[in-house]
């Protein structure tokens, strides 16, 4: 026998990382497929098809939430006994309300966490939507604590700027000199400060729009 014959490496093991590559492909289409069969299974809505949440599938898989349907649909279509066509599909979009929060306000850990936990107990669309307005709620409190600090600030700032136009006037300021720039720099230093609450009043006020705009579209929907 030829020893370079034996030597030689085999068909089936010259590339061992595409090997590797084309089982990983097959178990995770089989383990999707497994998933997918599992929660349709459960689905028990008049005409709703499983197709018909696809959309709300990806929209959480684009969220940062790759195990969504792993995790979530389950709950979801074992409450659909529960809800209407229509109120599943407002439900979902609740849902991804919420997703979109958690995930500005809490980052993508704790998101997943948060929407694993509210998918589990919220059984119909009117405890999805109190979930929602809690969450919602908490965003305009922490909207209108930084709205309350801001107002504080101009208060000061504007008291600041009248007694900086009474130093700086006069023949003899320039012996308020040095009053005169201390208040010049606690100003800008209000306005810094201020500035730090207007953004994060913003990105509070940002949260709440997105949200309510994802509401709309499933209550327009449901329409």
């Amino acid at each position: 026998m030829d020893f370079k014959q034996i030597d030689a490496p085999s068909s089936n093991v010259e590339n061992p990382n595409k090997m590797s590559g084309e089982f990983s492909t097959l178990e995770s289409s089989a383990i999707k497929k497994i998933v997918r069969e599992n929660w349709e299974s459960k689905l028990k809505v008049k005409g709703l098809d499983a197709c018909d949440l696809d959309a709300h599938i990806n929209f959480m898989k684009q969220l940062g939430l790759a195990d969504y349907e792993v995790v979530c649909m389950g709950n979801i279509a074992t409450h659909s006994k529960h809800m209407t066509k229509n109120e599943i599909l407002a439900y979902t979009k609740f849902v991804e309300a919420l997703g979109i929060g958690y995930q500005a306000r809490f980052g993508p850990g704790f998101s997943s966490l948060l929407i694993a936990g509210v998918t589990l107990v919220s059984k119909d669309l009117r405890t999805i939507r109190g979930h929602f307005e809690t969450f919602l709620g908490h965003i305009s409190k922490n909207a209108g604590v930084y709205r309350g600090r801001m107002d504080r600030e101009a208060k000061v700032i504007a008291y600041l700027n009248l007694q900086l136009l009474k130093k700086n006037s006069g023949f003899f300021r320039f012996i308020r000199k040095q009053e005169i720039e201390k208040l010049r720099k606690q100003i800008e230093a209000k306005k810094s400060r201020m500035g730090r609450f207007q953004k994060q009043k913003a990105k509070y006020d940002s949260i709440s729009t997105s949200i309510k705009a994802k509401v709309s579209m499933g209550q327009a929907r449901k329409q």
